[in-house]
């Protein structure tokens, strides 16, 4: 079975500590991505819950820069049938959030993140910087750029984008992307902003399954061989 993004889900909220992503069912032993983006001065450590539950999440990667804050969190083996997952930030100035969250089959349960890299800045282009060269051959990548008080452009293809613009009384913007890969690599999310202002960018690469076994073929018996050999 090959790697497959289940479903992708966002939520926005302006002034409050919480987002609510509402998720269809979740199917067992998938793994959930979250791409998170805040306004936020203080540092926006991010709690996450699915079915109230903190589950198997844990930060991959992300930073804070002034009033820019962007995380990427993964719970590698999430639990099945759940529909509501949580995103709460830290105590401070409450600024706008915005979520992208991907369920995806296909990825290790355990020991799903490969490589990782962040970045921050005060300019047009976002960058979540490069990541040392994976490990993993097949994998999904999955990046995010956010930027306070301007629209934002996620990457080209192969690149596949969500984009939230302009989503709190701020104009934050977010955008999150993946791409499903088969081969070792650096993975590097760039991202384009309309104007100047500070940024995150953040990237992760996640485990693939690996190849099932090729399945041998049955020797031929020793009578067909004798009359192969005989014809």
């Amino acid at each position: 079975m090959g790697i497959s993004v289940v479903q992708t889900k966002t939520a926005t909220i302006t002034a409050a500590f919480s987002v609510t992503v509402t998720l269809t069912p979740t199917g067992a032993g998938n793994c959930l991505v979250v791409c998170a983006g805040d306004y936020l001065p203080a540092p926006a450590l991010h709690g996450i819950t699915l079915g109230g539950l903190a589950g198997n999440f844990a930060r991959a990667t992300g930073t804070t820069s002034g009033d820019a804050g962007g995380e990427i969190w993964v719970d590698p083996n999430c639990a099945g049938g759940q529909t509501v997952l949580v995103v709460t930030c830290g105590a401070g100035w409450p600024g706008g959030i915005g979520v992208v969250v991907y369920e995806v089959s296909g990825l290790v349960t355990s020991g799903a993140v490969d490589k990782v890299s962040d970045a921050t800045g005060t300019s047009t282009g976002i960058t979540s910087g490069a990541t040392a060269t994976t490990t993993a051959i097949a994998g999904l990548w999955v990046g995010m750029g956010f930027i306070f008080g301007e629209n934002i452009t996620g990457p080209p293809s192969p690149w596949t984008n969500t984009t939230l613009s302009g989503y709190d009384s701020y104009g934050d913007s977010l955008v999150a992307g993946y791409q499903v890969v088969s081969s070792a690599g650096t993975a590097t999310y760039a991202s384009t902003g309309a104007g100047s202002a500070q940024w995150v960018g953040a990237v992760v690469t996640l485990r693939g399954l690996p190849a099932p076994p090729v399945a041998r073929r049955n020797p031929l018996p020793m009578q067909a061989v004798a009359r192969a050999a005989y014809y």
